[in-house]
């Protein structure tokens, strides 16, 4: 292939399954994915490409629907003064899904015996597909000194969502990060989005902000980071409003995570997050723990 020509081959693949839910096995799922882009440095400060992704996702359950996810698209990056570039990527993409069975309601709870009553419902309730829909995203990164550097995007485009079919999204991220010493690095981050669900029962719009700390240390093959994360959600929920409690949540996740080289074109990654969710007016509030495993290999 042409030196100022650059084709990418992705495919990936992952698997969630819970440990421990009084839900079963809610949110098991997993995700295969293809994705493909061909550059082409049209000179030295611009370069421009196409590229595209298909997608298939099987759930264990039936309260979320199989579905497929595509996309295609255009790319373009461009040099700026200042040590900074400025990428705008932009396309298409759809989604369809499995029709999921009737929702039934389950209602327990004894009021006589002092057990209040609650609904259980067995699926989204969610028959939306996602026809040709656009998407962006336009992102300025670059070196504010010899030892910081940023970058600034904001775009829109619909996500797999976890109590509907799929979310479409506004969004601006932010994020800084300082080299500290020697291997060592400091990261903050900032985000707002403003999300609304494709449908179903559990529909919502949803309004969200917070940030994330990172801090990174290598150790020649080694490198271990420790992160913590606040985002508060306000969310216009109705089987929350039915429930009596608030559409407003506050969720905290810190995780630490260790990534070995195993060889320069092989890497190993252990991750552990626990994740801290609590919704206004609820009597507690809920935790989660994540372990992950991964592994990266280039060809």
């Amino acid at each position: 292939m042409r030196t100022d020509l650059s084709l990418t081959l992705n495919y990936n693949w992952a698997s969630s399954s819970p440990v421990r839910s009084v839900f079963g096995d809610f949110g098991e799922r997993d995700i295969h994915s293809v994705l493909a882009s061909l550059s082409w440095d049209a000179c030295k400060a611009a370069r421009l490409g196409i590229e595209g992704g298909y997608a298939w996702t099987a759930y264990e359950s039936d309260f979320n629907a199989d579905g497929e996810q595509w996309h295609a698209g255009l790319f373009a990056e461009i040099s700026l003064p200042f040590e900074h570039r400025l990428r705008l990527d932009a396309g298409v993409q759809g989604m369809s899904f499995e029709r999921l069975p009737d929702a039934i309601v389950l209602v327990g709870g004894n009021p006589f015996d002092g057990i209040p009553a609650h609904w259980i419902r067995t699926n989204t309730g969610d028959t939306a597909d996602l026809g040709l829909a656009p998407f962006y995203t336009l992102a300025l990164s670059g070196r504010l000194s010899k030892n910081v550097v940023h970058e600034l995007s904001a775009g829109y485009e619909a996500n797999l969502a976890l109590v509907s079919n799929y979310l479409q999204a506004h969004f601006v991220n932010y994020g800084i990060q300082t080299a500290l010493w020697r291997g060592a690095s400091l990261g903050v981050s900032g985000h707002f989005e403003m999300a609304e669900d494709s449908g179903g029962f559990f529909a919502r719009d949803t309004t969200a902000y917070g940030g994330v700390t990172r801090l990174q240390q290598a150790f020649g093959k080694l490198t271990l980071s420790a992160s913590y994360g606040f985002t508060h959600f306000e969310t216009d929920s109705q089987p929350q409003a039915e429930a009596g409690v608030s559409g407003t949540t506050d969720q905290q996740a810190m995780g630490l995570t260790a990534a070995w080289q195993l060889c320069p074109k092989s890497s190993l990654y252990l991750g552990w997050q626990r994740i801290s969710t609590e919704l206004e007016g609820a009597d507690e509030t809920a935790e989660q723990n994540r372990a992950m495993i991964g592994m990266r290999v280039l060809f």
